[in-house]
């Protein structure tokens, strides 16, 4: 992949977690490698499918845990093709910037949740909003 772009997906509906499920399994279908990250209790029902995609990592992320952990996915970006972020609203606005700034040139990364700063959505290259 040449050029990975900035995806958000947004709104109050359940629509999100298909589109990033359904991303990750035409991802790893053409054999790219898939990390994919749930903010808080909730695993919007995905966990059990990527767990079984070939060439994807899940994690459930406690939200008492979450600073370590950007830290840990800023520092292991490049060993993905595409990176999932959902449930992470609650992320300060510079943390999500901080994110698509170290970003990779060639990952994708993708953000899932209700609502996002507009800055966030202004450096987004693709913005949906899912009713």
């Amino acid at each position: 992949m040449e050029k990975g772009y900035v995806h958000v997906y947004v709104g109050e509906n359940w629509g999100k977690a298909p589109t990033f499920l359904g991303m990750a399994i035409r991802a790893c279908g053409a054999g790219l490698k898939v990390a994919c990250f749930c903010f808080g209790e909730e695993d919007f029902g995905t966990a059990g499918v990527i767990e079984r995609l070939p060439e994807a990592y899940f994690e459930r992320i406690p939200l008492s845990n979450f600073s370590e952990k950007i830290k840990n996915i800023l520092e292991n970006f490049g060993h993905f093709d595409m990176v999932i972020l959902a449930g992470c609203c609650f992320l300060e606005t510079g943390t999500i910037l901080n994110l698509i700034d170290c970003k990779p040139q060639n990952c994708e990364l993708v953000f899932c949740d209700k609502t996002f700063a507009r800055e966030i959505l202004d450096k987004a290259d693709l913005v949906s909003e899912i009713s």
